[in-house]
């Protein structure tokens, strides 16, 4: 799946000092490496979703580490609402897209609304990118 870039690339320096303020948490390689590429984005296409076994769940953006109204800098503040190392890295429909940085399951994908429960629908953010597909909206909303 490719994705939109929003605004503008990052380099690996702003992508490091962006890591910096997880305080020794560090992001997985693949989520590193789309970052790099795209710096968030958005799936190319009107109806990306990701097929969950109990639903579909349309994908809007992921977010950029800086740049742009979403910017991942201003994210950090919900590490206080969130479980522990879990970061919020995009939006769905109705809620958000987190990656755990746990040690237990790290690199894994979760969304969450309003309640802020997460909801395990990856276990890498390389799955969740090769689980997106273009949906036909009258088929699945």
């Amino acid at each position: 799946m490719n994705f939109k870039i929003d605004e503008k690339t990052i380099t690996i320096e702003e992508f490091n000092q962006f890591e910096a303020l997880l305080e020794g948490l560090k992001f997985p390689d693949d989520y590193k490496s789309h970052m790099l590429t795209y710096n968030g984005g958005y799936p190319e296409g009107d109806y990306v979703c990701f097929k969950h076994p109990e639903k579909v769940i349309k994908v809007d953006y992921l977010h950029p580490i800086k740049y742009g109204d979403s910017a991942m800098e201003y994210y950090l503040m919900m590490r206080n609402v969130l479980p522990s190392n879990q970061i919020e890295i995009g939006s769905i429909r109705g809620g958000s897209i987190c990656i755990s940085l746990n040690q237990s399951d790290y690199g894994s994908i979760s969304i969450y609304y309003e309640d802020v429960i997460l909801e395990k629908i990856a276990n890498s953010f390389t799955d969740f990118i090769n689980g997106l597909f273009k949906a036909n909206p009258e088929t699945y909303f």
